[in-house]
């Protein structure tokens, strides 16, 4: 191991809060997986920076590197967690890889690797994607930038001259195009109440529960914007 992995593999062993830091690795290498950390990103990232800031580094940089051994060692710590936990961790990762509104290929590809590795599976994943897009998880072997994205985005297109960039991008948060119904949104709106509740990280530490409290903020505003308009 080099430098940096050692130093992880002491923190880890002497913080006595390695799933955190582990989190922090992950959620780190999701977010420079594209080269490029938006402030979208950083905010969610920022929830879980709440201890030591030299611990906190150390995790980051183990992510923004992509180290290897490192990231070998936060994988050990994860499939130590209970099947909730695991589930939950996915969960955040896919909250972090659609932060900037796009899902990446290296995202992509990282998600699969969480799924694999948690014992989550492709059928549980793909279900959560939908939820939270209204899209099936994206076929892999396309190597082009956000193919379901796009999608949504053509599709709103036609009717995006008669709704304010407020009400499609509360659209787009609730996983609907711009058609959607009464009916479909306060649909939309329960599902995904129902995955980012902040209540239901709580076994994942109180940093979970803030960075899906973002989430559930931003779930919420956007279900109330648009009951309020329709």
């Amino acid at each position: 191991m080099d430098l940096l992995e050692n130093r992880f593999a002491k923190v880890l062993s002497e913080s006595g809060d390695a799933l955190r830091l582990c989190v922090v690795a992950i959620l780190s290498w999701i977010a420079s997986s594209d080269g490029d950390v938006d402030d979208d990103e950083k905010e969610l990232l920022a929830k879980f920076l709440t201890k030591s800031e030299s611990q906190n580094q150390v995790a980051i940089e183990v992510g923004q590197r992509g180290s290897a051994e490192g990231l070998r060692l936060a994988c050990q710590v994860i499939t130590q967690m209970n099947a909730e936990q695991r589930e939950l961790l996915v969960v955040l990762s896919m909250g972090m890889c659609l932060a900037d509104g796009y899902l990446k290929p290296s995202e992509s590809h990282i998600l699969l690797f969480l799924v694999d590795l948690t014992g989550i599976g492709f059928h549980r994943l793909n279900q959560l994607f939908f939820d939270a897009t209204g899209e099936n998880f994206p076929d892999t072997s396309d190597v082009s930038s956000a193919v379901w994205w796009n999608k949504r985005q053509s599709q709103q297109s036609s009717t995006g001259a008669t709704h304010s960039q407020k009400t499609m991008e509360s659209f787009a948060i609730l996983g609907l195009n711009s058609n959607a119904t009464i009916e479909e949104i306060k649909a939309a709106y329960l599902r995904l109440a129902s995955i980012h509740h902040p209540d239901r990280f709580s076994s994942l530490g109180p940093e979970a529960v803030e960075a899906a409290s973002k989430s559930f903020r931003r779930i919420k505003d956007a279900f109330d914007y648009l009951m309020e308009t329709q």
